[in-house]
């Protein structure tokens, strides 16, 4: 047995289920990854109609979401966007959901000034790293964001030395690492999408400015 096939039947057996497809309980020892990809696949579908929605939206729609995120806890930064902070820990793909119930998605950093934000805040926080919007549950080794694009196209790929490397030690056991974080100091990192961290939602529609 090969040492990815070893490290994808690692992950199989100790993923936690984590969409709605799966009935059973985060401790499930199984996952139906079929099910994760196709929910995936689903949700870069309604991000995009959402952002394509963007560019209809009127003064008065603006003013009120602009009302409605501050109230939800997105903080706007010129040049860089609306996000938050969510400190409570989930895995990658609940995670995801959560950005999603808010009409956003885990944030994808398009340049070093929203690294350089993102950073602060989490730093200004007390957390080593958290939950983005990058992944390679399609492909091995084809890192790309929630919404369906190459994170080489993003503006923004660094990754921490020696990373992306596809394992991470959980539970004294090595599984595969197939989402992404970023740390305080705005670096890359491939981990287990079922381990837990805190997260940061973007909000997606470009025509909401501060």
């Amino acid at each position: 047995m090969t040492r990815k096939t070893f490290l994808l039947f690692i992950t199989v057996t100790f993923a936690y289920s984590q969409t709605t497809h799966v009935h059973a309980s985060e401790n499930s020892t199984s996952v139906k990854v079929q099910d994760v990809i196709s929910d995936l696949q689903r949700s870069i579908a309604s991000l995009k109609r959402l952002e394509e929605s963007s560019f209809n939206v009127s003064t008065a729609e603006s003013s009120q979401k602009r009302e409605e995120l501050t109230r939800l806890g997105y903080i706007c930064s010129e040049d860089v966007g609306w996000h938050k902070l969510h400190t409570t820990r989930k895995t990658w793909n609940r995670a995801r959901r959560s950005c999603e119930d808010e009409d956003a998605h885990l944030a994808i950093v398009n340049s070093i000034g929203e690294a350089q934000v993102l950073s602060e805040r989490i730093k200004k926080a007390g957390i080593y790293s958290v939950f983005i919007g990058i992944h390679d549950q399609f492909e091995e080794g084809d890192w790309v964001t929630v919404v369906g694009g190459s994170i080489n196209k993003t503006g923004y790929v660094r990754w921490s030395e020696g990373l992306p490397n596809n394992y991470q030690t959980y539970n004294l056991t090595e599984v595969a690492a197939n989402c992404g974080t970023m740390n305080y100091e705005g670096a890359f990192m491939d981990v287990y999408c079922y381990k837990k961290y805190a997260y940061i939602c973007e909000y997606p529609l470009i025509s909401i400015n501060c």
